[in-house]
């Protein structure tokens, strides 16, 4: 029989279990920064942490100074004047040579030094972001503190002619979020933000010298919280259940659909985990211009009368529950997939996606 002290220690423990889920979810947001050469990263980040506010930004960038083997850590507790510097070492010698888990790790010891409100990871001029953000792909069951909240490419307005290199347009491809830099002194701006919206369906803005980004570029919530969002906008964006553009350099963006059919969400993890890990091999074993890349794969999926939202960078990928009222809002196909990469073969996709699918729509 249970006593009256029983009863009375009921909310304590519901209201405990309460304050350690919140807890749970307080994780320290790590925003990759990349962008070509001389596309102003420094710049950006300098500005972020001037308009820090109060709020404590540290900043892993790249040295590549005599030492070789050292990330420069620089924190900032609310204005460029208490700057306080560290150093992380990489065995690897720099951020994107560095092992995945070595990475994650060193990140993760700067997080529990520093306590900071954010993480930036400046990344050098034709650095592939997809490697680094992949070691942030973190599972939740090793109860890590930090979690990648967003890819963000600085694209420099002023030379165009940076679209051309490879390494700058992979950059992009990988983005959730593109600054056009130097807006103040280029030809034509709109040229380049209609190229772009063909390469790619992230969001994007205009900002001179870094002003006014620290609300849009930190804590996104790309991949938590604001999800949700971004698949809306993604689905917004002008074709994006048309043909897909293919482009001088084989890049790609091809969304493929099922309008009335769920799917099976196994035969959809297995089609995933074989298609990004059999363009990472073949990638790897390749050096010929015509070789599958994907970069980032977005979506969402209903299994009988559960919504999934379906989110890829590189070879990691994750399909997770959504509430149900929160995938109903977005009024979309029941399957849906995007894909942005190379030399990607739109009858190959839609034809292994409707085998992830069943005849009917049902909730079996």
């Amino acid at each position: 029989m249970m006593s009256d002290d029983d009863d009375e220690e009921v909310p304590e423990l519901v209201e405990t279990a309460e304050i350690e889920e919140e807890e749970k979810k307080k994780k320290i947001p790590v925003t990759i920064l990349c962008g070509f050469l001389g596309a102003g990263k420094s710049t950006i980040v300098a500005q972020l942490v001037a308009e820090a506010s109060g709020r404590r930004i540290a900043v892993v960038t790249n040295e590549f100074g005599e030492s070789g083997g050292l990330e420069s850590v620089i924190t900032a507790g609310g204005g460029a004047t208490t700057w306080a510097a560290e150093t992380v070492e990489l065995r690897n010698g720099c951020v994107c040579c560095s092992v995945k888990d070595e990475l994650a790790t060193s990140i993760e010891g700067l997080a529990e030094r520093t306590d900071p409100d954010a993480i930036i990871v400046e990344l050098s001029g034709a650095a592939n972001p997809g490697p680094v953000a992949e070691s942030f792909w973190l599972d939740e069951s090793l109860e890590s503190a930090i979690e990648l909240d967003a890819v963000v490419c600085v694209v420099d307005c002023a030379y165009p002619r940076s679209l051309e290199y490879y390494e700058a347009r992979r950059q992009i491809a990988y983005a959730d979020r593109l600054v056009l830099s130097k807006p103040d002194i280029a030809p034509d701006v709109g040229k380049i933000e209609r190229r772009l919206q063909t390469m790619t369906s992230a969001e994007t803005r205009r900002a001179t010298r870094g002003a006014g980004l620290r609300g849009w570029l930190l804590a996104t919530g790309c991949y938590g919280e604001n999800a949700k969002r971004e698949i809306r906008r993604v689905l917004d964006t002008p074709g994006a259940f048309g043909s897909g553009a293919v482009h001088e350099t084989a890049f790609t963006t091809v969304s493929v659909f099922q309008e009335d059919r769920c799917v099976d969400l196994e035969k959809v993890r297995a089609f995933l985990a074989s298609l990004l890990w059999g363009a990472a091999e073949a990638e790897r074993s390749s050096s010929s211009s015509s070789s599958v890349e994907i970069f980032r794969v977005k979506g969402m999926v209903r299994a009988g009368a559960c919504y999934y939202l379906v989110q890829g960078v590189g070879e990691v990928f994750e399909v997770t529950p959504m509430r149900p009222e929160d995938a109903r809002s977005l009024d979309f196909p029941l399957g849906f997939l995007l894909f942005i990469g190379t030399n990607l073969d739109r009858n190959r996709l839609e034809k292994e996606f409707a085998l992830c699918c069943h005849h009917h729509n049902n909730n079996k």
